[in-house]
């Protein structure tokens, strides 16, 4: 594999940051040989290379999805207030990665919810021997080496699906305005995907803070007009939900917004 260096930037490896070479994106291929053999004879297709396509899904997965532990089962569902991103993003995203075709359905017996789940060996398999991904309960995840030995566009990728799936978009009442306060925030049980992702959206030169909750959660805190203005700018929303909550924020509060980004608030 030829190596194409284009910048140097503060990577993570083992959970600390140091300084690694950036490569082109199109550059950085995945160990999938040891799984030729089981992809040969199926329909199911996998990527060949880490792309922002990839790692937006690796960050779908971290948020919303769940790999079974003795079973070849992989399922993703959301609130059903989700039900556009799911039937206009993610049937399409998993069609383009794996070559499937779920098959959405609505569950309301499980708390109103809408997804899919289908079994794979070869999905199941891409997902923990090449990905890194761990299955069953997700109380100690980590973001993927993989993702961490990357570079930023991959980063924001990786962010955008993870916070598509898991994360807050919402508006406190300040100076006077209800509902007018940006705030972005992720509440996860694993400490240390809460703190790695934050490290790197600082990285990413965000203004992000950590914390740990009484209970032991990890939570990430964005606040500002800076930090939503930026997020929108370079991450953004595939989840329309979370869109458009920021578009209607848009067009009540057209002229402070603005205002308050420029002058750095």
């Amino acid at each position: 594999m030829v190596k194409q260096i284009t910048s140097v930037y503060l990577g993570i490896r083992k959970n600390k940051l140091v300084e690694v070479q950036d490569q082109n994106i199109e550059e950085i291929g995945l160990d999938v040989d040891s799984l030729e053999e089981i992809f040969r004879n199926s329909s199911i297709k996998f990527p060949q290379k880490l792309t922002p396509e990839l790692a937006e899904e690796i960050g779908i997965h971290i948020g919303d999805g769940h790999l079974s532990s003795n079973r070849y089962r992989y399922k993703l569902f959301g609130n059903q207030d989700e039900s556009e991103y799911y039937k206009n993003f993610l049937t399409g995203l998993y069609q383009r990665l794996y070559n499937i075709k779920v098959r959405l359905e609505k569950r309301v017996k499980d708390g109103n919810i809408i997804g899919f789940e289908f079994c794979s060996k070869p999905v199941w398999l891409f997902k923990t021997k090449t990905l890194g991904l761990i299955t069953g309960r997700k109380d100690f995840v980590l973001v993927p080496q993989l993702i961490l030995n990357s570079g930023p566009a991959i980063w924001r990728a990786f962010i955008r699906g993870l916070f598509d799936t898991d994360g807050n978009l919402y508006f406190q009442t300040r100076y006077g305005y209800k509902n007018y306060y940006p705030l972005i925030s992720l509440t996860s049980k694993s400490k240390e995907l809460s703190k790695i992702t934050c490290e790197m959206f600082i990285k990413l030169d965000f203004k992000a803070n950590y914390y740990t909750t009484r209970n032991g959660e990890g939570v990430i805190q964005l606040y500002g007009y800076e930090n939503l203005l930026k997020y929108a700018k370079e991450i953004g929303w595939h989840n329309t939900k979370q869109l458009n909550k920021f578009l209607d924020w848009k067009r009540r509060f057209p002229n402070l917004a603005e205002k308050r980004a420029a002058s750095g608030i």
